[in-house]
């Protein structure tokens, strides 16, 4: 689930590559390929599990498109992995019922094996009741991509991070795969775990963090950091996988993490856009959305002002190529590594008066390999929002830095990533 059409779009329209006139396409990976990434990953990362706040991510944003972790339901302990999803708010797997849902490595959710698997009723005070399905607790939920689910609502015991809970969780009895997807979900993923402020949940429940926080385990605040083949959660407090110190930004509305972006720059000077353009829509800080998604205003004004630059610079798939055939219309590239750096850092300006801050993304992280029918050409990992998008600074501008949620606070920080592997 990635949860913007834009990035189907980004990957399947006028798309073609500029030496060999074949479409781009998003690499198309053997199932055989995927199971043996996910037994490497967990063999490589196993001995990392420094304390039970520290869990290891799986996943990446070209061969799978998401970051996801392990989580067990039931008294049973029934294994699962859901993509950590920092835009929305609920827990779902698949239900045995499911007869949409995909194939995946783990076997759905099967309430009649948990002794302590509690079917949540209609008239139940404890969570909001969206719908009624056979006097279950039920809902439906879809998102930008076009994919969605439909769930029946459970209570049942939750081990993440080797913490233990009781967790109100969707069952899903039928699902809807997005655009350019076979399932709401890819193969090496079950279901979705929303890490997102509560107030925002489709039942009105507390997210796994928040039940977490409420039952005293651990602190209100958790970092994320991503790489090219996973990263980490740290549960509690800021992680350790950076150098030198945060820096922060107010969150500016608890329901996603909401933060005031001011200004965008490349080679020293602003792009031009105002601050209403950026926030008009709120810019959110996601780990499910695997590009950074710009407002069309910015993402026109980047492409401009990286074209008035070619006079001093030499930018492969920008300078000396007609508009159409540019890498901001979704062609690929051959570039050395050289020539990748040859684009400058994009500098973002979060932030009010004295109180701003200023980060960077390297153009190591915007340019990448993986998307294009040739793997070794380089295609632009940021793409145009949709009207009423807001401005998503998803995978692509995370995996740049730890970034810490500090809820307690009400803030996110962000220090450059180090160590996260």
């Amino acid at each position: 689930m990635n949860k913007l059409v834009v990035f189907a779009l980004f990957l399947l329209i006028g798309a073609f590559l500029i030496e060999c006139s074949t479409p781009i396409k998003l690499q198309l990976t053997r199932k055989e390929k995927l199971t043996e990434y996910i037994t490497m990953k967990r063999k490589a990362m196993g001995s990392k599990y420094v304390s039970n706040t520290v869990v290891p991510l799986l996943g990446n944003e070209t061969l799978i498109g998401e970051y996801y972790v392990d989580v067990y339901l039931g008294s049973n302990n029934q294994h699962f992995t859901t993509q950590l999803d920092t835009g929305s708010s609920d827990l779902a797997i698949p239900d045995t019922s499911c007869s949409t849902c995909g194939k995946h490595p783990d076997g759905p959710y099967d309430s009649s094996k948990s002794s302590d698997s509690d079917s949540i009723s209609c008239s139940s005070n404890k969570v909001t009741c969206p719908k009624c399905t056979s006097s279950q607790c039920s809902y439906s939920i879809a998102y930008g991509d076009g994919s969605g689910f439909d769930a029946s609502v459970y209570l049942d015991d939750m081990t993440f991070g080797g913490l233990k809970a009781q967790q109100y969780f969707g069952a899903i009895t039928q699902e809807h795969a997005g655009q350019g997807q076979s399932g709401f979900e890819p193969y090496p993923v079950d279901g979705i775990m929303g890490f997102a402020y509560g107030k925002i949940s489709e039942i009105g429940a507390p997210t796994v963090f928040e039940t977490l926080v409420n039952d005293g385990q651990i602190d209100n605040v958790f970092s994320m950091c991503l790489n090219a083949t996973g990263g980490y959660l740290t549960l509690g407090e800021a992680g350790t996988h950076h150098t030198g110190n945060f820096v922060y930004t107010p969150i500016v509305q608890e329901q996603f993490y909401t933060i005031y972006l001011d200004d965008m720059s490349v080679f020293g000077n602003s792009i031009g856009v105002s601050a209403d353009t950026y926030n008009r829509f709120g810019t959110i800080v996601d780990s499910g959305t695997t590009l950074l998604i710009l407002p069309n205003a910015a993402y026109s004004a980047l492409e401009d002002t990286l074209k008035d630059s070619c006079g001093s610079n030499n930018l492969v798939g920008i300078c000396g190529v007609s508009n159409f055939v540019n890498i901001f219309n979704g062609f690929c590239y051959q570039m050395t590594e050289q020539e990748v750096m040859e684009y400058p850092p994009i500098r973002f300006t979060f932030g009010k008066g004295n109180s701003q801050i200023d980060v960077s993304i390297s153009p190591k992280s915007y340019l990448r390999q993986g998307y294009c029918s040739d793997p070794s050409y380089y295609a632009l990992a940021i793409a145009k929002g949709g009207l009423l998008s807001p401005l998503i600074l998803g995978d692509t501008f995370m995996q740049n830095f730890e970034t810490v949620f500090d809820r307690a606070n009400t803030r996110v920080g962000f220090a450059p990533v180090h160590g996260c592997y």
